[in-house]
């Protein structure tokens, strides 16, 4: 394989073409190196999964929705021989050899963690440990060769994942993606938790080797489709708003969205989210504002809050089409919604404050603190991003992670096929790793 990797080492930005420029980036925009990221992080881990055998036998957590299940069932590759998971019930003691193991108990955890009554909590963990001796019983008794999962970041759908992985079972989690007409399918987790290393050198080294023409991806770019809207308060409007000043426009998210609640990061909740924000719009300078829109599908509307700090430096805008108000933003600012990633066929520069897994390098800025976004809204003007390097992580999502929806809804898709893409990821970013460690040095490995 012969391929050139970039060196990361110096610090540079990029303007738009993805020239480097002598501005000043500050610390952490751009990779620093695996060395300083923990065992487990996605620029360190290979996955190394065997594929599955003739007649594999799968164990599918069931969905309310029928598209959904329609789609795992057909991943699955064995329509005849898929087990769906029932509603999850509860077990009083645990199957042999299977004694809460450390994974299990981690994940229990972290679900009784929001919980602020500690009487609550110890009821709510004995309920989950129930369930996870349930859910391993069940899998023990079925043994599935692999078990699929749509999210699995929270609840009962966070417990089946976690017991599989506890019992060394090959695990596939699905989820929606932003790339219109894509899905996720990822062996080890979805969105801040996937398997996408968050190094440039990877996508670089991959762009360069796959022959797809660098902007391949914007091709996509006329399918993108605002969110239907489900309560009167929102809308998806066409109007004309060029005239109404430079903005920086922030999409809200649904309060109890997995993105919010499992990576919202130093924001335990949306409210806050959205206080922060109203407080730190007046960091703006004259002639800018912040303009906000509420999910079109979230069942709590915020514009009590919004309306108490209303001013010339914030607006409340849920009329107008979501991505007409990305088209006219100097830039966008997300805690780490969808919207954030499709402002990149936009070329606008993008602001995260959670987790996302998009956030690193010269594809957008991720703010960890408060004084970092008000400094952010402070300079408006400075906000950057590097075109080539979107283009290449871009490609990337589009061409190589993200599986075509109806591809996989006809059976064009097998498991193994998406083993076969983990190997592949698995041999670049190994090759990306023994260019940057010292001889002699092994790679970290995750099963």
């Amino acid at each position: 394989m012969n391929v050139r990797i970039t060196d990361l080492g110096n610090h540079r930005s990029m303007d738009k073409t993805g020239e480097a420029t002598s501005q000043d980036v500050p610390e952490g925009r751009h990779f620093l190196g695996s060395a300083r990221l923990p065992d487990g992080h996605p620029s360190k881990r290979l996955l190394r999964i065997d594929p599955l055998p003739d007649g594999y036998r799968p164990l599918i957590r069931g969905h309310s929705r029928d598209r959904i299940n329609k789609l795992q069932q057909a991943i699955s590759g064995s329509p005849d021989a898929h087990i769906h998971m029932p509603h999850t019930g509860i077990r009083l003691f645990p199957p042999k050899a299977f004694q809460s193991k450390e994974r299990t108990r981690r994940v229990i955890d972290e679900l009784v963690a929001p919980y602020p009554n500690r009487a609550k909590r110890s009821v709510k963990r004995v309920i989950y440990r129930g369930q996870a001796w349930y859910i391993a019983a069940l899998m023990m008794r079925t043994m599935p060769e692999v078990c699929i999962c749509w999210n699995g970041v929270r609840g009962h759908r966070r417990l089946f994942m976690d017991v599989a992985q506890d019992l060394g079972l090959t695990h596939l989690y699905m989820e929606e993606s932003p790339i219109p007409g894509r899905i996720t399918c990822d062996l080890a987790g979805v969105n801040f938790e996937n398997s996408l290393p968050r190094r440039m050198d990877f996508y670089r080294a991959w762009q360069g080797m796959s022959g797809i023409d660098a902007q391949a991806w914007r091709d996509l770019s006329t399918q993108l489709v605002a969110r239907q809207t489900v309560h009167p308060y929102t809308a998806q409007e066409q109007r004309d708003i060029s005239g109404e000043g430079k903005y920086i426009f922030c999409p809200l998210q649904v309060p109890t969205d997995s993105q919010v609640v499992s990576f919202g990061g130093r924001f335990k909740s949306m409210k806050t989210y959205v206080q922060e924000l109203c407080d730190a719009a007046q960091s703006l300078p004259r002639g800018w504002h912040l303009r906000i829109k509420e999910h079109p599908s979230s069942q709590v509307t915020f514009q009590d809050i919004i309306a108490q700090n209303a001013s010339k430096k914030l607006k409340l805008d849920n009329k107008t089409d979501t991505f007409l108000q990305v088209k006219h933003a100097q830039s966008v600012m997300t805690l780490n919604s969808s919207v954030g990633i499709q402002s990149f066929y936009f070329d606008k520069p993008v602001m995260t404050l959670g987790q996302a897994f998009w956030d690193f390098g010269g594809l957008a800025e991720h703010l960890p603190t408060g004084e970092a976004l008000r400094d952010a809204l402070a300079t408006p003007d400075r906000s950057w991003f590097s075109a080539s390097d979107r283009d290449a992580f871009m490609n990337y999502l589009t061409f190589a992670y993200y599986q075509v929806e109806q591809d996989v809804a006809d059976g064009k898709i097998s498991l193994n096929d998406i083993i076969m893409q983990a190997s592949k990821r698995d041999a670049l970013l190994e090759h990306v790793l023994r260019e940057e460690r010292p001889a002699g040095q092994t790679a970290d490995t995750m099963v």
